[in-house]
C-alpha cells in the first residue's frame, strides 16, 4: 500500500468523511454504553447497547448492498450522514431538556444509527470505482479497511476519555457536528461515472435472494 497513489480530492474527501463518521459513531456508541452503565449500574444493560447496535447489521446487511446498487451512491452517503446528524441532535435536545436519556430512548437511538451505518458502509465501498482511477482502487480499498480497523481499536479509548472528561452531551454534540461535516465534504465528490441498476422487478428480487444466500 503506497499512500502516494492517493491523488485528487475525491478519495481524500471520501476517506476523511468515512473516518470522521465511523470514528464519531463508534465513540458515541461506547460513550452511550458507559452512560447506561453509570445510570443503571448493570453490566447487562451495558452489553445490551452494544448488542443492539449489531441487530441492524444482521437484519439489513443482506439488503444494504442491493440498495447501494440501485440508487445514486453519492446522494445516498450525503443524505445518510445528514440524517444521522439531525437524528443525533434530536437526541441531544432530549438529553439536554430531560437532563438524561431513558433506556428506551437510548435503545431506539442505537438501532436507528445502526441502520444508517449498515446502509452507509456498502454505499461508500460501491462508490469508490466511480470516483477514482482503476490504478488507485487497491490503495483506496486498503486505506478504507485500515480506517475501519483503526476506529475499532481507537474509538472505545477516545469515547471513554471524552465521556469521563466532558460527559455524554458533549460527545453527542461532537458526533452530530462530525456527521454534518462529513455530509458537506461528500457533496464535493465528483462522480466520473455511476452505474445505477434500473433493472426489472424480477431482477431486483433475484438480487435480494442472492444477497440472502451469501
Amino acid at each position: 500500500m503506497n499512500l502516494k497513489d492517493i491523488k485528487g480530492k475525491n478519495p481524500i474527501l471520501l476517506l476523511l468523511g468515512q473516518l470522521v463518521s465511523t470514528l464519531g459513531s463508534s465513540m458515541q456508541l461506547f460513550a452511550l454504553s458507559l452512560y447506561v452503565l453509570d445510570t443503571t449500574q448493570s453490566a447487562t444493560m451495558f452489553s445490551n447497547v452494544i448488542l443492539l447496535s449489531m441487530i441492524p447489521r444482521i437484519v439489513l446487511g443482506p439488503f444494504a448492498g442491493v440498495l447501494a446498487d440501485r440508487v445514486s451512491r453519492k446522494k445516498l452517503i450525503v443524505i445518510l450522514d445528514a440524517i444521522a446528524g439531525f437524528l443525533t441532535f434530536l437526541f441531544v435536545a432530549l438529553l439536554y431538556c430531560n437532563n438524561g436519556l431513558s433506556l428506551t430512548q437510548i435503545y431506539i437511538f442505537t438501532l436507528l444509527l445502526g441502520m444508517i451505518t449498515v446502509l452507509f458502509e456498502p454505499a461508500t465501498a460501491a462508490i469508490i470505482p466511480d470516483i477514482v482511477e482503476k490504478e488507485q482502487l487497491a490503495t483506496i480499498n486498503s486505506v478504507r479497511r485500515l480506517i475501519l480497523s483503526f476506529t475499532t481499536i481507537l474509538a472505545p479509548l477516545l469515547g471513554g476519555i471524552l465521556y469521563s472528561q466532558l460527559g455524554l452531551l458533549i460527545v453527542m454534540v461532537l458526533n452530530g457536528i462530525s456527521f454534518f461535516l462529513s455530509s458537506i465534504s461528500e457533496m464535493f465528490i465528483s462522480v466520473h461515472k455511476e452505474s445505477v441498476h434500473k433493472a426489472k422487478k424480477n431482477h431486483f428480487l433475484n438480487l435480494l435472494l442472492r444477497a440472502l444466500v451469501f
